[in-house]
């Protein structure tokens, strides 16, 4: 799905919100970092889970990104790193997106040529 309009979004992040790394798709985090807790290989039969990890993870609400970061587990806040939220926007030119009726998260696609750090700020 191809955004229409500008979207204001929330991020799960490490600070500070320059790093790059922030807004990697989840496999390519993933490989940076050395985590292999996700299961990419062919013998992992769940096809749609391993598209939406190709993706980035954004919500549509603070409250719901809040939520999330304040719920991961122990293991996942030291592996990841995740300390803040980021807000920003989203267009057309960020990438595709997946979206679901029933939850506030965005799934981006990012395109090659985006450059999302210079659109997001640590919320306070």
């Amino acid at each position: 799905l191809q955004l229409e309009k500008e979207v204001e979004v929330y991020r799960v992040a490490c600070s500070p919100i320059t790093n790059q790394d922030n807004f990697l798709p989840n496999v390519l985090y993933d490989a940076k970092n050395n985590l292999n807790f996700f299961d990419y290989s062919a013998s992992n039969k769940d096809e749609e889970r391993k598209c939406m990890r190709c993706g980035a993870s954004f919500f549509k609400t603070l409250q719901k990104a809040k939520y999330t970061l304040e719920h991961f587990t122990k293991k996942n806040q030291k592996n990841f790193g995740y300390n803040c939220v980021a807000k920003g926007i989203l267009d057309s030119k960020a990438g595709v997106v997946k979206t679901t009726k029933k939850s506030d998260h965005i799934t981006l696609y990012e395109f090659e040529d985006s450059i999302l750090v210079d659109k997001f700020n640590e919320v306070k």
